[in-house]
């Protein structure tokens, strides 16, 4: 930073970085491309990474989508 402290990590957050690289694939917007398909790709041995997860009880995304259907 701009006072000299060294910047550093405790866990890499891979499922970000690949969200990241994604993002700058499909672009955004009516112009972007809806999907971007990662393959031949192997998460791994990441200590730590579960600590990114949220349990379930605090995680209301997860649960409004346990709920939630698609109708045509």
């Amino acid at each position: 930073d701009r006072d000299g402290r060294e910047m550093g990590v405790t866990v890499q957050n891979v499922i970000d970085e690949l969200a990241s690289a994604a993002n700058l694939l499909a672009g955004e917007g009516a112009g972007g491309t809806p999907v971007v398909v990662v393959r031949d790709w192997t998460f791994g041995d990441h200590d730590g990474s579960n600590n990114h997860f949220r349990a379930v009880d605090g995680d209301f995304v997860r649960q409004a989508l346990r709920d939630w259907e698609f109708r045509t």
